[in-house]
């Protein structure tokens, strides 16, 4: 099974334990049968709950979890990342991008490492580690040559001032 962010608990509705979830992107969408999310800050270690229900509006989803039955249950979640399984996914191909290699095209040594992305922003972008620092990839083709999926692998073009380390 692979996990996906989409977004973060922010808030709570209601007396019922309603939470609330910003998506990480109004792109994000989310399968009709999702019945289950994993929940935590620390990616290796997720907890999984099951869905009472859910809806969808505009880039928030209101999620109600079963054996979440009052606010103060649904506050303690605040501020905790969502994810869900691949096969109730679509949206942001680049999120599958996280921990892959990154290699200028042409070239064989490894340039780095994808180790987050920066979606909130009007133009999303990798977070790319190069020698201990982090460097901002804008996700365009201008930037982005191609991605292998496979072999975990993005490939970016060669572009003046892109990466002066």
């Amino acid at each position: 099974m692979t996990l996906y962010p989409i977004g973060r608990i922010t808030k709570t509705r209601g007396l019922s334990g309603e939470l609330i979830i910003t998506l990480l992107s109004s792109k994000i969408e989310i399968g009709k049968n999702l019945s289950e999310v994993w929940l935590g800050t620390d990616p290796e270690r997720l907890q999984s709950w099951a869905i009472d229900s859910w809806r969808s509006e505009n880039d928030r989803v209101y999620l109600k979890l079963r054996n979440v039955n009052t606010r103060d249950e649904a506050d303690f979640l605040k501020g905790l990342n969502v994810f869900v399984d691949s096969e109730n996914y679509s949206g942001i191909e680049c999120l599958k991008w996280i921990n892959f290699e990154v290699y200028v095209t042409g070239c064989q040594e490894k340039l780095g490492i994808v180790t987050d992305l920066d979606l909130f922003e009007s133009q999303p972008r990798l977070l790319v580690n190069i020698r201990s620092k982090i460097v901002m990839i804008p996700i365009v083709d201008a930037f982005i040559e191609k991605v292998d999926e496979r072999e975990k692998i993005v490939f970016v073009r060669e572009v003046d001032g892109l990466i002066d380390l």
